[in-house]
Order: C-alpha cells, then structure tokens, then sequence
C-alpha cells in the first residue's frame, strides 16, 4: 500500500510558481500570470490524500493539477495513483517527477502518464507537449547542464585529476572507480560521458573500441561547471532524530569541522535519498533524539547520488560543498569556502552567483 511509505519529499511555493511559469511557456494565452494554492479533492480514499499533496495553477483560464507524490514510489504505485485521481474531477493532472529516476520517468512516458521534470522536460499529450518539442526548444537556447553519473565523474576528477587515465577504456574505468564507491556500468558511463562531451568538459579520441575519454585541463572543467546548472541536493528537510550512521556533515557544519568557522546553532548532514528512506522505517533504533524538541536543531539533505563516496573524512567533499552553498551571502562562509578550494587548487572567483 502507498501509504506504508515514508514521507521524504517535501516543496514550497517557490517551487510549485516555478513550475507554473514553466507551465505557462508552452501554453497560447496572452497573460502569464499565474495562481497557485494548495487543494484538498473530495471522496478520495485515505491512502490517496496521504500518499500526495495537490497543488491547483490557474494560469489565465486554465486551470492544472500538479501532484507531488510524498515518497519515492514505484511505476506501479505512480500509476495507480494518477488513475484515482485523474477520475476525481475534470481538471487535468501532472505528476511533479523531480524526484524520480530517468527509468521511472522513461516508464510514465510510455504508460502515458502526464508528468513534469524540473524546469527543462514536460510530458503533457492534453497540451500537445512532448519531449522532444522541448528537447528543441533547449537546443535553440544552448541550455547546458549535467547531473547523476556525470557530474559524479566530473567531481571525482576535480578532487583526483590522476585518477583518470587519459588511455583508460570503459572497461578499466568501471573497475577503477567502483573501488571507491563509485559503482556503475559500462553503459551509464558511456551515457554520462556522452552528457560531458555535450557540455564541453570531455573530448573522445578514437573510434570504436579504442574510443577514449579525456578530460579537459582542471581549471577549464571547474569554470565550465560554474557556467552551469549541476545537481547538488534534492531538498532540505528538518529532523529532531539524529541518524546513527550513512551520513556525513555538509553546508555551515561541514566548514565548522574543515574550516575556523564556528559551529552552527542548526547541524546540517547530508545523507542519500535510498539511505535516508531506509533510515526513516527504522529511526526509533537507528536514531538519537537531537535537540530540545522545540524548533529542530537539525537539517538533512536529500541527495539522490550518495554524499558519504568522494567523502573528506566525516564531511562532504570540498566541490561538492561548495556548488551546494554557492548561494550564501555570507562572507564568513565565502571566504572559509575559497580557502578550502584554494587548498586543491580550484578558483572561487566564479563560484558566487550573486555579490
């Protein structure tokens, strides 16, 4: 049953206006405004209302559901949630699929499953949108961006340029880099090469099996990836239980234990989605209470890759902290982050996105 799931997908407003404005781009009304609030529909089983949240956009005339599942489901479960909800009342439905994996979303599309990923693919035959229209619309814009194994592979090689041997094939690749936890095959590392050549951090020599992978200089990957949208955390959620173990620190603690910063009042750790879940149906034995119980004194975040690979110790790598906090304002934090940068040789200059 859906509702035997754990709750570990949580949004916002800004989030779900996003969305709506994204929405509203692939629509032929004349104002863009848009309206957002959050609905309960009536006569739905229990599982349903607590298996998602429903979130109603009013764009102009038209009106659409946008439904963010509660918990990590399978194509099953995803499936038959949408046909309960779907028969609820006439306004149409998409599955918010942020958190879902590319396999999961490849099977919404061949079920014909109604859904939106992030602010880059839609999947809506009621809105003659597919993906392939706004696969095109990216490639006008020149719209550069990597994730999962990628950005993995390009974070490793920042961290331990050697690592990467420029005659190395698939093959020794694979077995290189599972001895540190970094655990794929050989055909979603050559997808995720495919995503850095695309993006101008790999060049390919060779052809056929003697095809190779290279790198580009260090300092050229760094600044590319800064010149880009990467995948750090998926959300940020409050916990007054402390995990015993699968975790490592990140953010303002991280710096704390790396740094001269001083320890935050809120202790931030990063933990994988799949260990975070697996965690949560065990807490009370797995777990420590933290805190007064008053406001939480701590904060996970939900990584769909697994933080504790490429770790430093008890806390998150060095690229990986710092495309992760690029947003801060505060000065502490920046200089703390380019001294640690410093100290393997990557530039801060870029890293801020903001003065």
């Amino acid at each position: 049953m859906l509702h035997s799931y754990i709750k570990c997908y949580i949004i916002d407003y800004m989030d779900i206006f996003k969305h709506a404005h994204y929405i509203a781009s692939f629509l032929p009304l004349e104002k863009r405004s848009s309206k957002v609030e959050k609905i309960k529909l009536k006569n739905l089983p229990y599982w349903v209302q607590e298996s998602c949240e429903i979130y109603r956009i009013t764009i102009d005339r038209f009106r659409i559901d946008l439904i963010v599942p509660s918990s990590v489901f399978s194509f099953d479960q995803i499936t038959n949630l949408y046909a309960v909800l779907i028969k609820a009342d006439e306004v149409p439905k998409l599955i918010l699929a942020d958190s879902m994996s590319t396999q999961l979303r490849g099977g919404l599309i061949r079920g014909h499953v109604p859904h939106i990923y992030r602010d880059e693919m839609i999947f809506a035959p009621f809105m003659g949108v597919a993906y392939k229209k706004i696969a095109e619309k990216y490639e006008k814009t020149n719209y550069k961006r990597i994730w999962g194994v990628a950005l993995r592979l390009a974070v490793c090689y920042l961290l331990r340029p050697n690592f990467f041997d420029k005659q190395a094939s698939l093959i020794k690749l694979e077995k290189d880099i599972s001895s540190i936890g970094l655990v794929y095959s050989r055909m979603h590392l050559s997808r995720a090469f495919r995503q850095l050549v695309e993006a101008d951090l790999v060049m390919t020599k060779g052809l056929g099996p003697n095809k190779r992978y290279v790198f580009n200089e260090r300092e050229e990957v760094w600044e590319r990836i800064l010149s880009m949208d990467v995948e750090t955390y998926n959300k940020k959620i409050s916990e007054y239980y402390f995990p015993s173990q699968d975790y490592v620190f990140s953010g303002d603690s991280a710096l704390a234990k790396i740094s001269d910063l001083t320890e935050p009042k809120v202790t931030t750790i990063a933990m994988s989605i799949e260990k975070y879940n697996k965690w949560k149906k065990g807490k009370k034995t797995a777990s420590v209470p933290f805190g007064d119980f008053g406001q939480p004194s701590l904060e996970i975040e939900l990584w769909s890759g697994d933080p504790e690979v490429l770790k430093s110790k008890e806390c998150i790598n060095v690229v990986d902290l710092s495309l992760s906090i690029r947003d801060s304002q505060d000065s502490r934090v920046r200089i703390a982050v380019t001294e640690l940068l410093e100290k393997i040789n990557l530039k801060a200059d870029l890293l801020w996105r903001t003065e």
